[in-house]
């Protein structure tokens, strides 16, 4: 009997560490924030970073900015990672994420390369996200119809996540079955955009619809800090690796 118990709590206590283990890994959202501006070279806005350990940005401007690019995005004035911009119809869109960001309020700026634009910036925050390769398979859209859809390879316990912005102010958006949506943002006068996001799998589809717009956007996977086979499946090889040769199952008379 001293035997099995003290097998019991031997195995207890393993199945403790990794039940933590695990939950450490879940994804959760932090904060968002969004801006818009009228004609100018730069887009300065606030983003009040509670609680996330990796943000990305959004940016795009209108089509009076034809040629327009969009060359940096700083977050406490530190530089984000940038993607390949995007350009449609004179609009030009681009994505930047940046891993551990500042905590408390600090400002996110865009830079366009002329003031010929109004500039246009959405960012959310993520807790619990991978601090060495946080993400993988970006896919891009750019497109003039009313459906926003990227196809993403992930992986259970991780996200997919996914954002756009148009060039058509005041537009509704809807999001598919299972897609979270996180911000909804019209930016009055100048266009609209959203980010959203759902959990992790093989191969994920997220997509939002709208009534009609010029939009681009980005769409990829997010990894769960501490990711890995499942506690459940943790759990049985290590049962399996330590019952010895005619030990009996807890239990067992």
């Amino acid at each position: 009997v001293g035997y099995l118990s003290d097998r019991w709590h031997l195995w207890r206590s393993e199945w403790d560490a990794i039940s933590l283990w695990n939950e450490r890994g879940a994804i959760t959202v932090g904060s968002t924030a969004s801006a818009s501006s009228d004609f100018a070279t730069s887009l300065t806005y606030a983003f009040n970073n509670v609680a996330g350990d990796f943000m990305w940005t959004l940016c795009a401007n209108d089509r009076s900015g034809s040629g327009t690019t969009i060359d940096t995005i700083t977050y406490a004035a530190a530089g984000l990672t940038l993607q390949t911009a995007l350009g449609s119809g004179g609009r030009a869109t681009r994505m930047g994420h940046r891993v551990a960001p500042a905590t408390g309020s600090n400002n996110v700026v865009q830079t366009n390369s002329t003031t010929n634009t109004k500039p246009m910036s959405e960012s959310i925050s993520y807790l619990g996200v991978d601090q060495v390769t946080p993400i993988s398979d970006v896919q891009t859209l750019n497109t003039t119809a009313s459906d926003a859809t990227w196809t993403v390879a992930s992986a259970t316990g991780d996200f997919v996540c996914a954002g756009a912005i148009t060039t058509t102010a005041g537009q509704a958006f809807t999001p598919g079955t299972d897609t979270n949506e996180r911000l909804q943002v019209d930016f009055t006068g100048v266009g609209s955009g959203f980010f959203a996001d759902e959990p992790g799998g093989a191969s994920i589809t997220i997509n939002e619809t709208m009534t009609s717009a010029v939009v681009g956007g980005y769409a990829f996977s997010l990894k769960a800090a501490g990711g890995g086979a499942p506690a459940t499946t943790v759990f049985r090889q290590m049962i399996s690796s330590t019952m010895r040769p005619g030990s009996r199952p807890m239990g067992a008379a």
